[in-house]
């Protein structure tokens, strides 16, 4: 069930309880293979581009909103320094748990407190599925450009705006138009489990977050619309359900 609400009255504790509510079954998902959207698109799409940086020497990374630590730890052997942070206490209780390495160092604060008390500079921020459950972007975005290195990149993923709508039929509900950025609180559903709680959702059209990303000092330099034919099938539904945005900070 989706219900809309008014942005201004989501606050960053609300959307953190929720997200610990959810915590320990999204873990569980994504350990069985059972989140498909995250094994067959995300996962993929986020290490493909990691690999194409392991290059460059002394490769740090941010990853932002990183949940459980399971992309977090992904990537681990393509980094030299990993730091992956997330509002909601459960989570980061899990990645501690489940996906630690000696790479890697987790915190419980959002981006904007990390910006504030790390002196050290990234080379990437990953946003995987952040930006659409957050009610100021450009917060966020300001938040990533102060941790990154001049010249150094931002990966995000997010539902696709154009489709999301679609495959989650709200696109017919009287309260929806496209142009509009809509908060609103949505079953979190996993494909072949089912409903494992309730979250908060942002529709955004995708020039919000092309002209959010200029405003916070990025140049755009990638952009993808995801799609897998393993995860082809589900719901029987045939357009790309994610977007790859990929940034460059231009300036200190």
């Amino acid at each position: 069930m989706i219900k809309r609400i008014v942005a201004q009255n989501k606050k960053l504790t609300d959307i953190a309880s929720e997200w610990d509510s959810v915590a320990y079954k999204r873990k569980m998902a994504i350990s069985s293979g059972a989140d498909r959207s995250f094994q067959n698109i995300l996962l993929p799409e986020i290490l493909l581009k990691i690999r194409g940086f392991s290059k460059q020497s002394n490769l740090s990374v941010v990853d932002c909103g990183c949940g459980s630590g399971d992309l977090t730890f992904a990537i681990n052997e393509y980094c030299d320094h990993i730091v992956g942070i997330d509002i909601s206490k459960v989570s980061i209780e899990l990645a501690m748990k489940y996906n630690n390495s000696p790479k890697i160092k987790y915190y419980n604060k959002s981006i904007q407190e990390y910006s504030n008390i790390s002196r050290a500079k990234a080379d990437i921020c990953i946003l995987n599925m952040v930006l659409s459950n957050v009610v100021d972007c450009v917060q966020i975005l300001d938040a990533v450009n102060r941790v990154l290195k001049v010249g150094g990149r931002v990966l995000i993923t997010i539902p696709h705006p154009c489709y999301w709508p679609q495959y989650w039929n709200y696109d017919k509900e009287e309260w929806f138009e496209y142009k509009r950025e809509i908060c609103m609180n949505a079953d979190f559903t996993i494909t072949g489990i089912g409903k494992i709680g309730n979250t908060t959702h942002i529709h955004r059209p995708i020039e919000n977050y092309i002209q959010e990303l200029i405003i916070s000092g990025f140049s755009i330099t990638g952009f993808e619309e995801l799609y897998s034919e393993k995860s082809r099938g589900m719901n029987n539904f045939r357009y790309p359900r994610f977007v790859y945005i990929e940034a460059e900070k231009t300036s200190s």
